[in-house]
């Protein structure tokens, strides 16, 4: 590993897992520039801005467009919200309507084939707190899409640890016990 090759820092982990504080956290601590995933809405739930025009949602959606210029942090959760790109071409203040779940195996190779040195932050969180919150926040009171959801993000996280060698386990339930020493 070259210590002079930009780095790509990747936070993903399951809703309600704690990776948007985890990845502001990360970029405000490196200075690295920050594509945080999110769609932003204005007053009346209208898209303002969206992800799917950002610079790294462009590379997600071909990634020979991958440029290794600079250190990067991005955030990812799973399952990523957000609405179709057909929709974005043709109203770019549509509310939010779909959600899906990206493979970031492939991606995070393309990063290193492009030559950044990438590095993941899989957040988690109590399973049984994230299902709660997710039913309360995410999919509509059903206990069974939760589970459900829960077990392929923890498939995908998984396949994460496998393929790359530099992953780091942040814990929500570690950082409010442990406060700042943690980070």
């Amino acid at each position: 590993m070259d210590g002079n090759r930009p780095k790509f820092i990747f936070v993903i982990g399951h809703e309600s897992s704690g990776n948007r504080l985890a990845a502001e956290t990360v970029a405000r601590a490196t200075g690295f520039d920050y594509d945080d995933g999110e769609t932003h809405l204005n007053e009346e739930g209208y898209v303002r801005s969206t992800y799917l025009t950002h610079t790294v949602q462009q590379w997600w959606d071909d990634p020979t467009k991958i440029v290794c210029d600079h250190f990067r942090v991005s955030r990812r959760s799973l399952p990523h919200g957000g609405e179709d790109d057909s929709l974005l071409r043709m109203v770019t203040d549509h509310p939010l309507i779909s959600r899906h779940f990206p493979d970031p195996v492939p991606f995070g190779k393309a990063l290193e084939k492009a030559g950044y040195d990438v590095y993941f932050v899989l957040t988690v969180r109590d399973q049984w707190v994230a299902k709660l919150s997710k039913i309360r926040e995410h999919v509509f009171a059903s206990w069974d899409r939760a589970e459900q959801e829960m077990a392929q993000s923890q498939q995908i996280l998984n396949q994460i640890i496998r393929e790359f060698p530099r992953c780091f386990v942040f814990s929500y339930e570690s950082l409010m016990f442990l406060g700042a020493p943690y980070v």
